[in-house]
């Protein structure tokens, strides 16, 4: 009998030892030791957020909160640590996003059974 536990921690392993996953802890580091541009990723994701919680309850975003993101967004371009970071945040949560989708895929497991 297949014991899933065990392809879980299979799959764990092969996601710690994955490039992916080298790539964003060695880009983590980085920003950990420098707190501006850890700064900047925090506000980052907290307007991202923001944004996205307009839009899931149907409201568009202000000019003001969509220039604010766009200002942090310039500033962060022009720190490669920043950029390097949310580059390999980005490839991490695609890798992620993959797997979530082969697994609910073979349970059958979308909304409406569609």
């Amino acid at each position: 009998m297949v014991n899933v536990h065990d392809y879980a921690h299979s799959l764990a392993r092969a996601l710690k030892e994955s490039p992916e996953n080298a790539t964003y802890q060695a880009a983590r580091k980085h920003i950990e030791a420098k707190p501006q541009a850890k700064e900047m990723v925090l506000d980052f994701h907290k307007k991202q957020i923001e944004l996205q919680s307009l839009s899931i309850q149907g409201k568009e975003p202000t000019e003001q909160q969509k220039e604010s993101l766009q200002r942090l967004y310039t500033v962060i371009n022009g720190d490669p640590d920043v950029r390097e970071f949310l580059a390999a945040e980005q490839r991490l949560g695609v890798l992620m996003n993959d797997i979530y989708k082969i697994l609910g895929e073979a349970i059958d497991m979308e909304v409406g059974g569609q």
